[in-house]
């Protein structure tokens, strides 16, 4: 009570907000509302009309009364207006953040912050939904500074695997290149580089629907568990597979290579954004050579030692160039390179 009277007792100011409060507090009383869009000069009418009847603080303490009469006026008095104050006070912030955060979402638009990645680099972002990304190399991600009240959607160009965060409210949406894939919690993986003319969907676990940009929201692919789809965009086709072992497609996240019988020109792919450097092949021959491998090496020099050996080839690594050519024979016979069919498991760090 004490504190209540001496804030406003100490400047005018503070005897204007109370003023403030009170005429608030009245207006509300009589059921009069504010228009939408409030007129100045009817604010400063209803303002001075009021004013005048507003008793000034001090005049709510007469000097001349006697003990009890001053602790029942005042107790009286006080409750009246500090529930005034209080009451007003918290329904007029309440009013101003609801009014102000409902204007933020009508006319703000979403400003998008980007996080992206070069050769031989890996990142991982938590959304403030809870979702965890891991973005693989050469990607880029565009993230909203907040989602909407219906849905949370952001931007994709390269790889990534998400672990959504399951929100019954609000679908999950990751558009990239030609396409939408919707969720509302799962686990999977996105891959739509540039350069590829196809986006490609692997789900590990929950329920992931894919659609062409072309074809529309009604014409999409479900995809479940174990499921992996390939959207040409050129022909505006979803392949779809399910496969036991997704290994061969989600290891990059774990920081290894799995290969099984993929073409070299893929694998070169793969080896040039996790190792950053540029692949090159004697022969169109050799790109059509398929690989199975399991590549857990950080040393770009074992890795491609697996590879020669595998495929029967050479390898020459010079700076940050690697080139694979054909095993050359000496005169005697003898490969000049390491030709030896095998499928190799390389597990060492």
């Amino acid at each position: 009570m004490e504190e209540v009277y001496a804030w406003i007792a100490e400047s005018d100011e503070n005897l204007g907000l109370f003023r403030e409060f009170k005429r608030i507090w009245d207006l509300a009383e009589y059921g009069i509302r504010y228009p939408e869009s409030p007129s100045v000069d009817l604010e400063w009418e209803l303002l001075r009309n009021r004013l005048d009847q507003v008793p000034r603080v001090l005049e709510l303490f007469p000097l001349k009364q006697t003990s009890n009469q001053r602790l029942h006026s005042f107790s009286a008095t006080f409750m009246r207006y500090a529930a005034i104050l209080i009451f007003t006070t918290l329904m007029s912030f309440f009013f101003v953040q609801e009014y102000y955060q409902s204007i933020e979402m009508i006319v703000q638009e979403p400003v998008l912050r980007e996080i992206s990645t070069s050769r031989a680099e890996r990142g991982s972002v938590m959304l403030s939904d809870g979702t965890r990304i891991v973005v693989n190399s050469e990607s880029t991600l565009r993230i909203p500074n907040h989602f909407g009240v219906d849905k949370r959607e952001i931007f994709l160009q390269g790889e990534a695997f998400f672990d959504v965060a399951k929100d019954p409210n609000r679908s999950f949406m990751i558009h990239v290149n030609g396409a939408t894939i919707e969720v509302l919690g799962t686990r999977f993986a996105v891959k739509s580089y540039p350069e590829e003319d196809e986006v490609q969907t692997v789900v590990e676990e929950g329920v992931v629907a894919i659609h062409s940009l072309e074809a529309g929201l009604t014409d999409r692919v479900m995809l479940t568990r174990g499921m992996v789809a390939n959207l040409d965009l050129a022909k505006q086709e979803i392949v779809t597979r399910s496969l036991k072992d997704l290994a061969g497609f989600l290891s990059w996240k774990e920081g290894f290579l799995t290969f099984d019988q993929t073409p070299m020109a893929e694998v070169a792919r793969q080896l040039e954004r996790k190792y950053d450097v540029d692949v090159l092949f004697a022969s169109e021959d050799i790109e059509e050579m398929k690989l199975t491998a399991v590549l857990k090496s950080r040393s770009i020099t074992n890795v491609l030692s697996v590879i020669s050996t595998s495929l029967g080839l050479s390898a020459t690594l010079e700076e940050d160039r690697v080139l694979f050519d054909h095993v050359k024979l000496y005169k005697d016979g003898k490969p000049s390179g390491i030709g030896t069919m095998i499928e190799t498991v390389v597990t060492e760090e």
